[in-house]
């Protein structure tokens, strides 16, 4: 397992394969202390500033989703765009049936629309 470029990749899974190599090794509660023993050793820890209603972050979320068609049973791929307001928190999640560069573009522009005012201040 590629630790670095697995996007799923989650302290169970790293359990899992430490175990694999470590069957007398430590057990899961023991293993997260570790880790997090190592995590507060080597300061490894990041703290973001965020000015109120200055920032937007938008991404789409994880891996495959597909929505499903209640009377057909049909399966349709479809993408998951997140928008979040970091310093407040404020999320919003939209799922589209494709990411093209218009249909983004319009998803976006909507919630922005919903979020701010032509003023450009944070509509409550």
């Amino acid at each position: 397992m590629n630790f670095c470029r697995d996007r799923h990749l989650t302290v169970l899974l790293l359990h899992e394969e430490y175990q694999k190599e470590n069957p007398d090794g430590y057990r899961y509660t023991q293993f997260k202390k570790a880790i997090r023993d190592y995590q507060y050793a080597y300061n490894l820890c990041f703290h973001n500033e965020y000015i109120p209603g200055d920032e937007l972050q938008i991404d789409f979320a994880g891996g495959c989703l597909y929505a499903t068609d209640i009377k057909t049973g049909v399966k349709t791929r479809v993408v998951l765009l997140c928008c979040i307001l970091p310093y407040s928190g404020l999320g919003y999640a939209k799922v589209m049936y494709d990411a093209t560069r218009t249909n983004r573009k319009n998803k976006v522009d909507q919630k922005i629309e919903l979020y701010f005012n032509q003023s450009g201040s944070l509509i409550p």
